[in-house]
This record gives structure tokens, sequence and C-alpha cells, in this order.
């Protein structure tokens, strides 16, 4: 009976996928890609590039605020208008391509309880939230490991999941208020890790299309087969403008990071000396018709920017 129950979910869930990829043409093309790309990760074919380890870096502690741009790639980052102009910036290589994966390898080895996380990133909470049934893969908790978990993400727009770059800027005020009122330093009392949710989706320029996809989003997942952003966003994108829709995106993506690089500028001026801007992982923007970003090693994923100032 169990088995008969089994086979019937999945015969429904085959249904389901069959009618979204008539729907979108181009689902069935993307799941290949992603499926190939898995099988080439497997297969060693992605090299690793002969780079410094940010994990290393990290450790090294030699910063007082370190700020994350989620899923920010080094390229992208080069070519950023709004990011601080001085300092060295290098590329380096990151131990993960998804968040969660990122925060266990970075973060759970050592001690950081004289640092503050200020995150725009629910995964910065494992078992809470909307997202709540991604988490069952990551058994870590973040407080635990550090002074404070700032989770700025509860902020976040209901409709559209974003959380603009302003609210975590506020945030980092806020507790660089309350830590002089408390009458400690920052760098010989604490540290901050500030993570903005930007340059990752949702696109803070395409509201109404961030609903859309969230409605979309929600009705697969009820139907039992979770499309995910990935498989929504793309094909509108490229049914609504063809041949075009990988420079749109990257358009969309610039515009993203500029706008917490603006912020990470502010505070990289408020802390001169003692600022490191990074990132957690990269992003692929049409690479292979490949999109976002899954937990294979392409250099486009890993290599990110490591920028002291």
């Amino acid at each position: 009976m169990a088995g008969e129950v089994e086979i019937g979910t999945l015969l429904r869930r085959a249904f389901q996928l069959a009618k979204y990829s008539f729907r979108w043409g181009v689902i069935p093309g993307l799941i290949i890609s992603r499926l190939s790309s898995r099988v080439i990760d497997r297969l060693g074919g992605y090299t690793r590039p002969r780079l410094e380890d940010q994990r290393s870096l990290i450790e090294r502690r030699d910063w007082n605020v370190l700020v994350i741009l989620d899923a920010c790639r080094y390229d992208a980052y080069l070519m950023s208008r709004e990011r601080p102009q001085w300092g060295r910036i290098k590329p380096v290589y990151s131990p993960a391509s998804i968040t969660p994966h990122w925060l266990i390898r970075t973060w759970l080895g050592g001690d950081w309880r004289d640092t503050i996380y200020i995150s725009a990133n629910i995964f910065a909470n494992k078992s809470i939230g909307p997202m709540k049934h991604l988490h069952r893969y990551f058994q870590y908790r973040l407080g635990e490991r550090f002074l404070d978990v700032v989770e700025v993400w509860r902020n976040s727009d209901p409709e559209t999941g974003a959380v603009p770059p302003e609210r975590v800027y506020r945030a980092y005020r806020m507790i660089r208020t309350k830590m002089r009122l408390r009458g400690l330093r920052l760098g010989s009392d604490y540290r901050l890790v500030i993570h903005f949710m930007q340059p990752h989706t949702p696109y803070l320029a395409t509201p109404r299309l961030n609903q859309l996809v969230n409605k979309l989003d929600r009705e697969t997942r009820r139907d039992g087969i979770g499309l995910g952003f990935e498989y929504i966003y793309i094909p509108m994108l490229r049914r609504a403008l063809g041949a075009e829709a990988d420079k749109a995106l990257w358009r969309l993506y610039m515009d993203n990071l500029e706008r917490a690089a603006r912020y990470a500028r502010l505070i990289a001026e408020e802390n001169r000396g003692y600022t490191v801007i990074t990132a957690d992982h990269g992003e692929m923007l049409g690479e292979y018709n490949l999109y976002f970003h899954f937990d294979v090693a392409t250099p486009q994923l890993r290599v990110v920017p490591y920028h002291r100032l």
C-alpha cells in the first residue's frame, strides 16, 4: 500500500513537471544543464584555480569589520562603480558554492564569541522562517559560535522576500551605538560580520516580477514539485526578452551589487584600515546555460573578491 502511494505521488509530480515544462519550454534544458554540471563536478571537471583560501584569510582575524556581499562574483565586483576605490582587491577561493555550506565551513570550526554577526540572509538561523523547508539538510546553529546574531532578514518584504541594504546598514549603526553606550570598542572588545543579501536575488529593481515569481513558486510547491526561483524566473525572462535575457540578468545583478556596494563603502569609510569586503560565493549568470548558484565548484561560484581596506 505504501508503495502504491509513493508511485502515485511520483506520477502526480511527473505530471505537474510536464505541465510546467510545456508552459515554459526552456525548463527541460535548464534541468539538463544543471544535472550535467553535477556530473562534471563529480568527475573533477572544474579545476580549482591556484588562489588563496578565503577561509584561512578570515581565520587570521586581522579585520574588525568583515562585510559579506552575498553571491558576489570577483569579476562583477571589479566592475562595480560604487565599491570603495582604495585598498587592495584580490581573488580568493571560497570554501562553498551555497550559503549554508559556506557558513558551516567558514565559522563552525572556530570560536567567534567576540564577534557579532549581522545577517540579511535567512540561513543565519537554520531552523525557522518561511524557508524552513530548505534547512533540514543543514544541522548547525550559528548563534552558538558568535557573541550575537542579528537577524535582519526578519524584516524582509513578505511579498518579494527582499531585504534592502539600507536595513542592514541601519542595523550596523544601531549595534555600533549600543556597544559604544556599553563602553565597548570595535576591534578591542568585539568584531562585526555584516552580511548583505545583495547582489543575490531578489532583484530590487523588479519588485512586481519578484512578487509574481514567488507566487508561482508557492503554486509549484503546492503541486508537489517546488521548481524554485531559477526554473520560474529564467523562463519568464526569456519569454519576455528572448536573446537579450542574459544581458538583462547581468544588468539586474549589477544593479543589486551597486546598491549594496554603496553601503559597504560607507562602512569601510567609517573603519578605514580595519575592514574587509568579500562574498560567501559567486553566481552563474548564463554560463553553460546555468543560473544562480548551487553546490558545484565552477570558478564563477567559487572565485570571490577579498578587498582589504
